[in-house]
């Protein structure tokens, strides 16, 4: 899978399904005053706009006793999605899914723009020596290790001195 599609894949799953939730929950909302109290839109839109930024009510209340059961339930569901919606947002950029993205993505253009470049498959004892080998010569390569001990041991080891890329993530 590469590199766009791997985005957009992410964006859809971890943002998509927030947005859809609060604009769910924002066109009920506005159906719902209009229908159950009789609201103008403008009014309407003010009710919303009171009512999910927790600011209060000063001249315009529901009037009916189910248009305060819905104002009700517009509170709890928007508090509710709301949380939801910024936790999902926070977790995606928290937990660094989309820095691997970008990170990947950097390194995919620096491995298309490389020629005459070597590929070593494992960092094993016949990966080590050719490794260091090859540095010593000051090539350029490219190290493909599927073992995410091993992949750390290189970071700590060769810090930037070639592009290694885990094997799980390289097609």
């Amino acid at each position: 899978m590469n590199y766009k599609s791997r985005f957009r894949e992410l964006i859809l799953k971890e943002l998509l399904a927030p947005l859809v939730a609060i604009f769910t929950i924002l066109i009920i909302s506005f159906l719902g005053f209009i229908f159950i109290e009789g609201f103008s839109p403008l009014t309407t839109l003010y009710m919303l706009v009171t009512t999910f930024t927790m600011i209060g009510y000063g001249d315009v209340v529901p009037i009916t006793d189910i248009g305060r059961i819905f104002t009700i339930i517009i509170i709890l569901s928007g508090f509710s999605l709301g949380l939801y919606s910024i936790g999902k947002i926070t977790a995606f950029f928290a937990e660094g899914e989309l820095s691997t993205l970008l990170k990947q993505r950097k390194m995919n253009k620096t491995l298309d723009k490389m020629k005459d470049h070597f590929i070593i498959c494992g960092y094993g004892k016949t990966g080590k020596r050719v490794l260091d080998n090859l540095l010593v010569k000051g090539l350029e390569v490219v190290m493909i290790e599927n073992n995410p001990d091993k992949s750390e041991k290189l970071k700590e080891i060769y810090d930037k001195k070639f592009w290694y890329r885990r094997l799980d993530r390289c097609c």
